[in-house]
């Protein structure tokens, strides 16, 4: 597992990456954080995205959307100091399209990758019709794109998916058959919204089946942090 390095706003890049980025204080990612550039790039690369958005090119080459610069924080902290944020933002993508191309080659199952199980977060209504009944279900609409993304984020970051509740890791504890899976769950839950909504991946957190079920079981239970410490 290659080590990595968190900048203070929680964004995690690989340290080999930081280090080796092109020098710069030019354009308009200068004094920004390259971790948080690395992390989108590595979103946009797993979700395949291909960017029509005006973009700036370093002296190096490298290319990032105006708009995604113009939105990173400034630092001038950790490895990434005075080092070039369209590198990191390339180096990112890079990597992203990377990890989603190994998921295609080792042929993950659908319900890994997409979460595929009943869903927790629904609203339902019955009625009777006879002797039979009628269910309706009304789902908010789910991007399996996101969930892969944050699955392959936390593996890249920690070299596993243990649940941020209890630390249950599913490899750990089946073996092969548990290599990949969790669930990812999200913080506010979608059945709650009103409308379409924009979901980043510090909105999710990877759990177990066991701890999501709990949290989903009474809407007083607020979220993550409050069922860690309910269990300690």
């Amino acid at each position: 597992m290659s080590k990595s390095e968190t900048c203070s706003h929680g964004k995690v890049a690989p340290l080999s990456t930081l280090r080796n980025l092109h020098d710069s204080q030019a354009g308009i990612g200068r004094h920004k954080c390259t971790n948080c550039a690395y992390e989108k790039g590595f979103t946009a690369g797993m979700l395949r995205a291909l960017n029509s958005e005006p973009s700036e090119k370093c002296d190096a080459g490298s290319a990032a959307p105006i708009f995604v610069l113009r939105s990173l924080p400034e630092s001038q902290a950790g490895s990434g100091r005075h080092k070039c944020t369209n590198c990191a933002y390339q180096n990112g993508y890079d990597d992203g399209l990377f990890a989603h191309r190994r998921e295609l080659e080792n042929d993950v199952s659908p319900d890994i990758v997409a979460n595929d199980f009943p869903d927790v977060d629904y609203e339902s209504i019955t009625v009777q019709e006879g002797s039979r009944q009628w269910v309706q279900h009304f789902s908010r609409e789910r991007r399996p794109e996101i969930v892969t993304a944050k699955k392959a984020q936390v593996l890249k970051a920690t070299g596993g998916l243990k649940c941020e509740v209890c630390e249950f890791d599913f490899k750990e504890r089946y073996g092969p058959i548990g290599e990949g899976f969790c669930e990812v769950h999200h913080k506010v839950p979608l059945s709650s919204l009103n409308e379409e909504t924009e979901t980043k991946l510090e909105d999710l957190a990877i759990l177990c089946s066991n701890c999501h079920r709990m949290i989903h079981r009474t809407k007083l239970m607020s979220g993550v942090n409050e069922l860690k410490t309910m269990l300690r």
